[in-house]
């Protein structure tokens, strides 16, 4: 069974399992100035974490991050997935697929929910597209602390998700298309 948390409410030991993995599955999130990190994501993208345990120890975790954003002067809220990861040990298993469903559902039933949006490498593009996130593969994601001095982030797909009318009617708008989405994805 899926549980979920809010970081507030997450109990210690589920979090620094979670932040275990990640340490090493990501270590670049943890060096320089986020060296001795304590939090799974930012609290500014409002994070609520889906987590599958087995008797206390993490089997797998996805998390629900959102944002409003701006695209070609058109507002947007924007709902994301990461820190997706299951452990070695219970791959294979189903796992990974009913956390990424689970929360996909998750944002289907917000009510503001306009754009679902989550970066992966190449070779998941065909897992995220059984759960129904389209990879955009003419889409370029420029990453900056301003889009002036933006640059190209071509180490990950952007995959998407179109769930309100407006994100829809403007789809046209995100193919062939630049986009910046921060200094950051998610």
């Amino acid at each position: 069974m899926i549980q979920q948390y809010t970081p507030e409410d997450m109990p210690d030991v589920i979090k620094f399992q979670i932040l275990a993995f990640m340490r090493m599955e990501w270590p670049q999130g943890f060096i320089g100035r986020f060296r001795g990190r304590r939090f799974i994501s930012r609290p500014e993208f409002h994070p609520r974490h889906f987590v599958i345990e087995d008797n206390g120890f993490v089997v797998g975790h996805a998390e629900r991050i959102s944002r409003t954003w701006e695209h070609n002067k058109i507002h947007y809220t924007v709902y994301g997935i990461s820190g997706v990861f299951v452990y070695p040990d219970y791959r294979g298993e189903g796992y990974g697929k009913q956390l990424i469903q689970s929360i996909t559902a998750d944002i289907a039933n917000q009510p503001d929910a306009d754009l679902g949006m989550l970066w992966c490498e190449t070779h998941l593009c065909e897992f995220y597209a059984q759960c129904g996130w389209q990879p955009m593969e003419n889409t370029v994601t420029l990453l900056g602390d301003t889009e002036s001095a933006a640059q190209v982030h071509d180490e990950e797909v952007l995959c998407m998700t179109f769930f309100s009318n407006h994100a829809k009617n403007h789809r046209p708008d995100f193919d062939h298309a630049n986009i910046y989405f921060g200094w950051t994805t998610w």
